[in-house]
């Protein structure tokens, strides 16, 4: 009540409280003559007297105000001064201004991310970070600012997304860690948001594959192919759609990933293409365009399934499997058709062991067109396509 009946003078009047340790400063308050009271600490550091504003009432009440004073106290004799702290704070970096230094940063410079993996983390950046702690100091986040982050995706049942979210989160501040950025580490302690993981198994059986095939035709053309090409290449959902035409030989048949589209990001991968494969790509044929499957409402390729997944599984009955479940999928349906297991991984380009030598770029070319021609023969026995053996008969010679 006292500092609030603080009246105003002809000039600015200062107001010290009496009940400072030695040591810790001069705490008072200044009134200017428009009336705006302000809290302040004077102090005296490598033998020069500094005054330094703790902030104003009643924005910052007497008993904030003398917390804040402690605070500051301590830290000036720690031998800290609360002015060029200030100076530094304003000049730290935001998160948005950090985001462009990790997007620079190589965790192992050995195994730098790949094109895919740097789209990824950017959608999430825009999609879940961004807006809600873009505009915050890095020194200022918290794990309450990291919950932020991941809590509507919770809500909405959205839990690995919400994990996967968590993570990057995780590896942007041991960046920040590492380069001096923050003291603390606002993630290591949280779990994850959407709780832990189940492996992940899911392997659509011949009438799930023969409803999901089947109502594909009711989607639009993009997603319609996309699917079937999971299936019949068992390639990455993203790596084929941002196939480019340039690296589709219509006449060789084998279509070439870049080393920087692929998730190992190790060395090209060629993919040679069945039949069934190759009927769906030439039909999409246009030499105008740079990408197979090109966005229609911006420049580039379409570059998510989740809606038209969604619809899938309405038009099937088939909750549950993602567009990655068709490429486990294809995998498990190259088994059944005789594919031995090593030259499976070739084909769906996994890595084997933790050292693997480079091999020539066409390597078991000839074993996974066979094991790719085999997927499709089987997909299309699954779906009744099947072609039905010619009837032979026999032409009497005529005399």
């Amino acid at each position: 009540q006292k500092i609030k009946n603080l009246k105003p003078q002809d000039k600015s009047v200062e107001y010290f409280s009496s009940t400072q340790q030695k040591g810790d400063g001069s705490f008072g308050i200044r009134v200017s003559p428009k009336g705006k009271k302000t809290w302040f600490i004077m102090y005296k550091l490598h033998g020069k007297i500094s005054r330094y504003t703790l902030g104003t009432f009643p924005e910052l009440s007497l008993i904030q105000a003398k917390n804040k004073h402690s605070e500051v106290a301590l830290r000036i004799r720690n031998g800290e001064d609360p002015h060029i702290q200030k100076q530094a704070y304003q000049k730290a970096n935001t998160v948005a201004e950090f985001w462009d230094i990790y997007s620079k940063w190589e965790r192992n410079p050995n195994k730098p991310k790949s094109a895919k993996s740097r789209y990824d983390e950017q959608n999430k950046w825009k999609l879940h970070i961004e807006p809600v702690i873009g505009h915050m100091k890095v020194v200022d986040v918290t794990s309450d600012h990291i919950e932020l982050c991941t809590q509507n995706l919770v809500s909405k049942g959205q839990l690995v997304t919400a994990n996967r979210v968590h993570a990057l989160l995780s590896i942007m501040f041991t960046c920040a860690m590492k380069k001096k950025i923050v003291k603390a580490h606002p993630v290591l302690s949280m779990d994850k948001p959407g709780g832990s993981e189940a492996p992940r198994a899911i392997i659509l059986k011949d009438t799930e594959i023969r409803l999901v095939w089947t109502a594909c035709d009711k989607l639009a053309p993009n997603m319609r192919d996309i699917f079937r090409l999971i299936l019949l290449t068992g390639q990455r959902p993203g790596e084929i759609m941002a196939m480019t035409w340039d690296e589709i030989s219509l006449e060789r048949r084998f279509w070439t990933i870049p080393a920087d589209k692929t998730k190992t990001g190790r060395a090209d991968h060629v993919v040679p293409l069945s039949d069934q494969a190759m009927a769906i790509i030439e039909a999409r044929y246009d030499e105008e365009q740079r990408f197979v499957f090109p966005a229609h409402s911006k420049p580039g390729h379409v570059v998510n399934t989740a809606k038209a997944r969604l619809r899938l599984h309405k038009l099937t009955n088939t909750e549950g499997w993602t567009a990655h479940d068709l490429r486990r999928t294809a995998r498990s349906l190259m088994a059944l058709s005789g594919t031995k297991p090593h030259i499976a991984e070739k084909v769906l380009n996994h890595a084997v062991g933790r050292i693997e030598q480079t091999y020539d770029l066409y390597d078991y070319l000839d074993e996974k067109r066979l094991a790719l021609d085999k997927l499709g023969r089987e997909i299309d026995k699954i779906i009744g396509n099947e072609s039905k053996p010619a009837k032979v008969v026999k032409l009497r010679r005529q005399e």
